[in-house]
């Protein structure tokens, strides 16, 4: 009697901590994530130290979904990210007749600046490893736009020029992450990358004016498929489960 009271006992709790360890349908998901890297390059040219590159990049990506069946969710999500790098180009000057190694003198500077935004729809899945831990897996796909400004400054003109890309298309993305459920309707999530495909027509117009012609421009489509994973691509979130029992 002992042996089938406590079997009882300990199935009664295994069936709480599942239907704890899990989101039911109906729930409404709200949150999102951010991104934020800033870097910068120095190296050695010729006998001195220089720097090299500077980067600075932030992105964020709200999303909004519901839960058809338990742990499932669709949804919409928003995603705009902007960077902005320098790169420092230098060169080494010999006066004439001279003798030695020279000094470094720097040739050119490039500015670039990129903006993308996308919207489309995603699904989500999790699987439970605890009442307070899931992991889970986020398929998305969408339309894309994005515009990249670039330019050279120099003391030469035959290397000031400028660049101006724009242009859209489909992308579709794979992304595994991390939830911690600090409370029963707050999650906090981290993940470091996924998987990716991109279909974009970009139109593209460069122009130098020390060349002839001095503009040039050219339209072409561009396909990509690739996987990006590490502390490059980490990004953090917070999400609110309303509804949740």
């Amino acid at each position: 009697m002992r042996t089938i009271i406590a079997a009882a006992t300990m199935l009664v709790l295994a069936s709480a901590s599942t239907a704890q360890g899990q989101i039911a349908a109906g729930t409404m998901m709200l949150g999102g994530s951010v991104g934020y890297i800033q870097q910068s390059t120095e190296g050695a040219v010729g006998n001195t130290n220089e720097k090299l590159s500077e980067l600075w990049q932030f992105n964020v990506s709200p999303t909004a979904a519901y839960f058809l069946v338990d742990n499932l969710a669709v949804g919409l999500n928003l995603g705009y990210s902007g960077s902005t790098g320098t790169l420092y180009n230098y060169i080494r000057a010999v006066p004439i007749g001279g003798t030695g190694s020279g000094v470094t003198v720097l040739q050119d500077v490039s500015e670039l600046r990129s903006y993308n935004l996308r919207v489309g729809p995603i699904a989500r899945y999790y699987q439970f490893v605890g009442e307070k831990a899931a992991l889970f897996g986020q398929l998305g796909g969408g339309y894309q736009a994005n515009r990249m400004e670039g330019e050279t400054t120099s003391a030469d003109p035959l290397y000031v020029s400028s660049e101006l890309v724009t242009g859209g298309g489909f992308f579709a993305q794979l992304m595994p992450g991390f939830a911690f459920f600090p409370t029963h309707k707050l999650a906090l999530e981290v993940t470091l990358g996924g998987f990716g495909y991109q279909r974009q027509t970009q139109k593209a117009t460069f122009t130098q004016p020390a060349m002839v012609p001095a503009s040039n421009v050219r339209e072409y489509t561009a396909s990509s498929f690739g996987a990006s994973f590490g502390l490059s691509s980490l990004q953090l979130g917070a999400v609110f489960y309303l509804g949740r029992k």
